[in-house]
C-alpha cells in the first residue's frame, strides 16, 4: 500500500482523495505545515524573522519560481514536535 493510500484511506489511484480526518492526523503524528498566501517577493530568511516560534521547526521549504526571482506562494514548514505544529 503506498503512502497516499494510507493517508486517506482510499486508493491514491482515485480521482478524489478523502481528506485527512484531524483524529487520523493525531494519530499519525503530523508535524508537517502547508503555508499559503505568502508574498512573492518574501526569502526563506523574511518568512523566518516573521514566525512566532522560532527554535520549534528544523524545516523550511520555500520553493522558487523557475527564474529564482520570485517564491511560488507556498511553504512548508516542519516542527519538532506535534504540540508546536
Amino acid at each position: 500500500m503506498d503512502d497516499l493510500e494510507s493517508l486517506s484511506g482510499e486508493s491514491a489511484h482515485s480521482d478524489v482523495m478523502a481528506p485527512v480526518s484531524e483524529a487520523k492526523m493525531h494519530r499519525l503524528g503530523m508535524t508537517t505545515v502547508m503555508v499559503r498566501n505568502i508574498p512573492v517577493m518574501y526569502t526563506q530568511e523574511m518568512l523566518v524573522s516573521e514566525c512566532a516560534n522560532i527554535g520549534t521547526f528544523d524545516f523550511l521549504y520555500l520553493p522558487r519560481s523557475g527564474n529564482g526571482q520570485t517564491n511560488l506562494t507556498y511553504a512548508f514548514i516542519n516542527f519538532v514536535s506535534e504540540e508546536h505544529a
